[in-house]
């Protein structure tokens, strides 16, 4: 027996987010189209010889890094940058380079689940024929509705079957004028045990070559339950927007002192640390949450271990929490999440120039900080050497060096 929820009401994405955020820096402060290939730590004698420093870091130019890209002027797919840092935040998802290499070495397990997600636009449903979920047509004065279908008994996505669907209006972010535009995202996730009981192999299977992937006609054919407008709605998206995967997560159970912060320059964050059992947004939430606490943590112990062992101190217990450990009814987590708070890690009073207001202050801010990454670009992105047959792009950093996802 499934129950239809319908939650009217405004939502923001961690796209949306994000996308503020990267605005918001300095050019050249985020580097595309690059991956972490190689981690290491160096040995005492190295850091002895290199002034200090004690990571070095390969990045890799995908070839698929496209016109963002911006690991080195021209490069090309396979190109290295050679980084070498003095702290390292680990941000780099389920499957932490950083975390395998230079941590715990420990990697994510199975949850149990498997998820499908994807967008549709209004063109997509013209194209089929089709119209958004008749829970989703009168939008009213919303900018942004969700409907959800879940098993009967079970809130949010705690249950072994559920699926959401969403339409908003967004923000476009990197195009001139900005604006908006309509989409509609959709996630499901269920059991293996689900899946079979459809006829299907509960193993993700990979799309043939040149054939489209199989991942929107599995998902179909789990959730055949769900009404026609919806099943019409999810049939519309397009074949190779639809993302299938087992979902892993690192258990609150093993969060464990030293899991996060290795004690010689090295923390990790957001899903390299802890992610969740189940996909409810609380992966996003407390990411940001860990980039909080941790600059809370470096302003009041500076730049170093002690920093990052408080910063693990106070977010394991709190995620753990967040994540199950305390058995919470769902009233009692949801109470959890939105009691959370911060203070500012600045004002106006705190800068060393005089400032009328926090918006002139953020000005500031800004303007400094893209004044430092220009001073610092001739050593970031240096000379190139031919080393071997390849291009080779030489870095250093005294800031930390961050390697996302």
């Amino acid at each position: 027996m499934y129950e239809q929820g319908i939650y009217k009401m405004r939502f923001s994405l961690y796209d949306e987010r994000t996308g503020e955020l990267k605005e918001s820096l300095p050019t050249g402060a985020v580097h595309y189209g690059t991956k972490l290939a190689d981690v290491r730590e160096l040995s005492p004698e190295e850091q002895a010889a290199a002034g200090g420093f004690r990571y070095a870091l390969s990045l890799e130019r995908t070839a698929e890094a496209g016109a963002e890209a911006t690991a080195g002027s021209g490069a090309a797919g396979g190109e290295r940058l050679e980084v070498r840092a003095r702290w390292l935040v680990g941000a780099d998802g389920y499957f932490s380079r950083v975390r395998r290499q230079v941590g715990d070495g420990k990697e994510p397990v199975a949850s149990g689940a498997i998820g499908w997600w994807a967008n549709v636009t209004p063109e997509d449903l013209a194209a089929a024929g089709a119209e958004w979920p008749a829970a989703l047509r009168d939008m009213g004065a919303l900018q942004s509705a969700a409907v959800a279908y879940l098993p009967a008994g079970y809130p949010g996505t705690s249950g072994p079957r559920a699926a959401l669907m969403l339409r908003g209006c967004l923000p476009v972010f990197g195009r001139e004028g900005g604006g908006t535009q309509e989409l509609g995202i959709w996630y499901m996730q269920a059991r293996p045990e689900d899946l079979e009981a459809a006829g299907l192999d509960s193993t993700t299977p990979a799309a043939a070559p040149g054939q489209e992937s199989p991942a929107l006609a599995r998902a179909l054919a789990t959730f055949s339950f769900l009404p026609d407008d919806v099943r019409a709605f999810l049939a519309a998206t397009k074949p190779e927007q639809v993302t299938e995967r087992s979902l892993p997560m690192h258990p609150w159970e093993g969060f464990l002192p030293g899991g996060w912060a290795n004690g010689r320059g090295m923390v990790l964050v957001g899903d390299a640390a802890h992610a969740p059992r189940r996909p409810d947004g609380q992966g996003a939430n407390t990411a940001f949450e860990d980039a909080a606490v941790l600059a809370a943590c470096v302003k009041e112990h500076g730049m170093g271990d002690e920093a990052f062992a408080a910063f693990e101190k106070a977010q394991q217990e709190r995620v753990a929490a967040v994540y199950g450990s305390a058995q919470l009814s769902y009233a009692e987590r949801v109470a959890l999440i939105h009691s959370v708070s911060f203070e500012p890690l600045w004002s106006p009073t705190d800068l060393p120039v005089p400032v009328a207001s926090m918006e002139e202050g953020l000005a500031w801010s800004y303007e400094t900080i893209r004044g430092i990454v220009q001073r610092r670009s001739g050593l970031e992105l240096g000379a190139r050497a031919e080393r071997g047959g390849e291009l080779v792009q030489k870095a250093e950093a005294s800031k930390p060096a961050v390697v996302a996802a």
